[in-house]
């Protein structure tokens, strides 16, 4: 059998397998999902990596001759070409052993059959929609922190898109807390509406994260699949079956309001949460001067308390518990200076960011 070849620039290479790298499991019950699909044409390599939600292809330039197409190792060939210093690398492929050249050495490694890699889903009967890239990135980055970890429950461990005539609301919930992205200065002609799996938000995060700003994303919707299309890259997905909950009626009506500065609140949440108890639970005082953060863990004989400078405060003093754990994670996502409403210490506390980001946390207990 004839020997294929292709050599291509480590940098560009070693750019796409880190983003792709990212959608290969550890472990998988589908062995060839260890593997990329390399496929080589028209003086380009294509690479596909895949899971069980979804795949993402991307291209960078090769000098090539014939066109073949062939699997490898993930982890491997990642690390191998990340190890190098920049230089032409050439591949060599004779059947299934495939060879890596360059200057001073080599590497060898035994490929796998592309016909056992898993075929791409195809929308069909699609809706179609644009964003930018920044819009996107914003709104993944901002918004998809709180999709609860249990797969048991898959309709909230996923990320929900929301397209309206007027607004892209990208949303995620665990049931202890929400966050909310809402971009308003778009228009679209058709609502649509689905759930991201979790599993595959973080892959296609780190591929948006490569684009210009500017960059336009072009979203494709039918009954079962998602495409985004940007600059080199395909990334589908399968969305998730289910209906999403109703995440606009969990927001209560509120009578008062903070403003501070998240991260000063931040410091000194992370600070005196060190002595919590296992729930995890500090007590936080609203009132007109400052917010009083303290919690005690009898157990251990620990307990800590601290004063947060308020901005602003409007309204009557109120006392609640909230898990420190998630008040940080929320507040880490937050502008510099947040507004928090709230009503009562059993009704939930809105954080209203300026960067188009509402977040809301539940109270765990009454204190």
């Amino acid at each position: 059998m004839a020997n294929y070849n292709f050599t291509i620039s480590k940098s560009a290479l070693n750019k796409e397998l880190k983003v792709l790298s990212k959608m290969v499991a550890s472990k998988s019950t589908m062995p060839i999902l260890t593997y990329f699909l390399f496929e080589v044409r028209d003086d380009k390599l294509f690479i596909t990596a895949a899971n069980e939600n979804g795949r993402m292809t991307s291209s960078a330039p090769c000098k090539c001759g014939e066109s073949f197409r062939f699997c490898i190792d993930a982890k491997t060939v990642t690390e191998a070409i990340s190890s190098l210093p920049e230089q032409p690398v050439e591949f060599i492929l004779s059947e299934l052993d495939i060879e890596i050249k360059y200057e001073g050495g080599s590497f060898s490694m035994v490929g796998e059959d592309p016909e056992k890699f898993i075929s791409l889903r195809k929308t069909e009967n699609s809706t179609h929609y644009e964003v930018s890239a920044q819009c996107l990135s914003n709104g993944l980055n901002g918004a998809s922190f709180c999709a609860a970890s249990d797969d048991l429950r898959p309709v909230i461990s996923g990320v929900y898109f929301e397209f309206t005539p007027n607004s892209l609301n990208i949303v995620s919930t665990d049931g202890f807390a929400l966050a909310l992205y809402q971009a308003n200065d778009v228009s679209f002609e058709e609502e649509k509406s689905f759930i991201l799996p979790r599993q595959i938000v973080g892959s296609l995060i780190s591929a948006i994260s490569c684009c210009d700003i500017n960059d336009i994303v072009k979203i494709d919707i039918d009954a079962n699949n998602v495409s985004f299309k940007f600059q080199n890259v395909e990334f589908v997905s399968r969305t998730v079956e289910g209906r999403y909950p109703n995440y606009r009626s969990v927001f209560p009506e509120s009578d008062k309001e903070c403003i501070i500065d998240s991260t000063s609140l931040k410091k000194v949440v992370s600070r005196v949460g060190l002595f919590a108890n296992s729930s995890n639970v500090v007590s936080i005082s609203f009132n007109e001067q400052s917010l009083i953060i303290s919690c005690e863990n009898p157990d251990f004989r620990k307990s800590s308390k601290e004063e947060c400078p308020v901005i602003s405060y409007s309204g009557s003093p109120v006392k609640l518990g909230l898990n420190h754990s998630i008040l940080a994670d929320i507040l880490s996502h937050c502008s510099d200076e947040v507004h928090i409403e709230l009503s009562a210490a059993n009704k939930a506390l809105i954080f209203k960011s300026s960067d188009n980001l509402t977040f809301l946390q539940m109270p765990l207990q009454t204190i």
